[in-house]
């Protein structure tokens, strides 16, 4: 894995868990959305006495447990992508990184923030990828 995937990782994971939170509230507009009933001929040897609205309420306490637990995961990448930017000796290197790849943010406005044009924002991330040392514990999606 190069640096430059190590820290991508982030923004992946946060992308995720995005798409996941925007799947937990169509399930729940689905389940309080009313169901009409089924006046057709139906024949059922087992009764289920359970509401079909109480199945997805605990589907959806289940998924947003999943979303939880990537949430951890990625306050722990976080953390840890944290801390090898840390190292990168020069300071407008390491922001470029962290702003990059910790807040998410784009080239153009890395350089609004750092005063700085596209070109040596892009020397700075250029400079900052080879001081970059990924930890044999590293986090990984």
């Amino acid at each position: 894995m190069t640096p430059k995937e190590y820290l991508k990782q982030a923004y992946r994971l946060d992308k995720i868990i995005d798409s996941m939170v925007q799947e937990v509230e169509e399930l729940r507009t689905l389940a309080s959305a009313i169901q009409s009933p089924q006046f057709g001929e139906r024949v059922q040897t087992t009764r289920d006495n359970e509401a079909k609205f109480v199945k997805n309420l605990y589907k959806i306490e289940e998924f947003e447990e999943r979303i939880n637990h990537k949430i951890d995961h990625l306050i722990d990448l976080k953390k840890q992508m944290s801390e090898v930017i840390s190292s990168v000796s020069n300071p407008d290197e390491q922001l470029v990184l962290r702003h990059r790849y910790l807040l998410g943010e784009t080239w153009e406005k890395i350089g609004d923030i750092l005063h700085a044009d596209e070109r040596t924002i892009r020397r700075w991330h250029f400079k900052a990828l080879k001081q970059v040392v990924i930890p044999k514990d590293a986090i990984k999606i």
